[in-house]
């Protein structure tokens, strides 16, 4: 199995594994769950709701998405159901 995390989403499975028992086993857990819920929020169809979804999951990277551009990037999102993960996740968030 392979997961494009991007760089968002290596940083988060790598800061829990750090912060537990450092196995592979528990990387490939944390990565296929963070994953999940990458996918869980694709389902919100709004943007507040999104919104709230994004922020549940901790994401640094997204988390520094400029103000004045948020609302125009989790319009994007919400408009293209077509994003599969984290990488796509992030480069969409990036486009600004």
């Amino acid at each position: 199995m392979f997961i494009n995390l991007g760089i968002t989403g290596r940083h988060a499975v790598l800061e829990k594994v750090l912060d537990g028992d450092g196995k592979v086993e528990t990387a490939v857990n944390k990565a296929e769950e963070l994953e999940a819920s990458v996918q869980a929020v694709k389902q919100h169809k709004t943007i507040d709701s999104l919104r709230n979804a994004l922020e549940v999951l901790l994401l640094q990277k997204l988390a520094t998405i400029p103000a004045e551009y948020g609302e125009e990037v989790l319009q994007k999102l919400v408009d293209n159901s077509n994003w599969n993960g984290l990488f796509q996740l992030e480069r969409l968030s990036n486009e600004k």
